[in-house]
């Protein structure tokens, strides 16, 4: 698998949020050796997948994004958080340049601002947006784009049958 530029952390029982990281998956595409691209998407109800990073505070990726930024120093991560994640998502895959306004020095201000809203009412707005305010937990595939849904049900069965017994 390729080494990643970002290790991203979303919420993956926010559809908008899901649907944003269905779209990074798609245009990132595969990485030179077919295993991956330049994003890593890790959701951050994934409780696997997060033990690989202790030491990101998942209460606060859970109101704003976070991200590991890897793409200049590989060994010293920068962490990135609210549009600053955003921004440098979607300029690893080529793709909305324009959201490069949304650093701008004065902009930014408001920017933030909006975003920190925006972050706080996800739920509500993925209502009224797409007719649901919380998905089951879904995780993107590695191989297609398609999310894998998890019910809350299916995913303790699963864990009483392997003896995972966290919640």
């Amino acid at each position: 698998m390729s080494t990643p530029q970002l290790v991203l952390f979303y919420d993956a029982q926010c559809p908008l949020c899901v649907a944003e990281m269905r779209e990074l998956t798609r245009l990132d595409g595969p990485g030179e050796d077919g295993g991956g691209g330049r994003l890593k998407l890790l959701a951050l109800q994934n409780e696997d997948a997060m033990q690989a990073y202790p030491d990101l505070d998942r209460e606060a990726a859970m109101r704003v994004l976070h991200a590991y930024d890897l793409a200049t120093h590989p060994n010293q991560p920068v962490l990135l958080t609210g549009l600053d994640v955003t921004v440098r998502a979607w300029q690893l895959v080529g793709h909305k340049p324009w959201l490069a306004v949304l650093r701008w020095p004065v902009i930014r201000v408001v920017a933030d601002a909006c975003y920190r809203w925006f972050a706080r009412n996800r739920y509500v707005l993925s209502a009224r947006l797409t007719g649901q305010s919380r998905c089951e937990v879904c995780e993107l595939s590695a191989d297609s784009n398609e999310a894998s849904c998890v019910s809350s049900a299916e995913r303790s069965s699963s864990q009483a049958k392997s003896g995972d017994v966290r919640s």
